[in-house]
């Protein structure tokens, strides 16, 4: 969870393996980030905190505010 959310339930997906761009990791990765996210999804809306949707934001590169 992030030390400073913008809602309850806020929550950071972060690989591991360290790329300065979506474009410079390969497919596999990609893939489990998201799979990651969805469970993420799952488990906030399993956690009793209020949730009315689930929203996935991706920053990829310095100008998009990464």
């Amino acid at each position: 969870m992030n030390i400073k959310p913008i809602n309850p339930g806020h929550a950071l997906v972060i690989p591991k393996k360290h790329s300065e761009l979506v474009t410079g990791m390969d497919e596999k990765g990609i893939g489990e980030l998201m799979i990651i996210g969805a469970r993420v999804g799952n488990a906030i809306r399993e956690s009793g905190i209020k949730c009315n949707g689930i929203a996935f934001h991706l920053s990829d590169g310095k100008a998009a505010g990464q």
